[in-house]
């Protein structure tokens, strides 16, 4: 009986490593691009946050992205005063209610699609 021998390939292009001795481009473009989105998602959550620290006047009469000099949390109070939970309970179940039936719609229709086969299968 003949045994069989398993050899590992020694050389010096290993898994991973960039082929034929040329190294990754930095994608210093596609970084730029990310950096600027994260500045287009970050300032407006920034802008609420500190424009909800500012009174009226201290709003309109200095620059919005500046944080306030004297913070107030007479906004909050305000907030909960009023209404609140009715308006946050009202949302709640307009949200709820059209979330679920369109997901469940949409479990169903998928399954048809998977399922089901015919032309449609293969556009998934």
């Amino acid at each position: 009986m003949a045994t069989q021998t398993v050899t590992r390939n020694t050389g010096s292009s290993a898994a991973g490593a960039p082929r034929n001795g040329t190294t990754a481009r930095k994608n210093w473009i596609g970084g730029a691009f990310g950096w600027l989105w994260l500045l287009v998602v970050l300032i407006p959550i920034y802008w609420i946050v500190i424009t909800s620290f500012k009174t009226s006047a201290n709003y309109f009469g200095t620059n919005p992205l500046i944080p306030p000099s004297s913070p107030t949390l007479d906004n909050y109070k305000m907030v909960l005063e009023a209404d609140f939970l009715r308006y946050f309970g009202n949302s709640l179940i307009v949200t709820v209610g059209a979330t679920v039936p369109a997901v469940l719609i949409s479990f169903m229709a998928a399954f048809a699609i998977v399922r089901g086969g015919g032309r449609w299968l293969k556009a998934v």
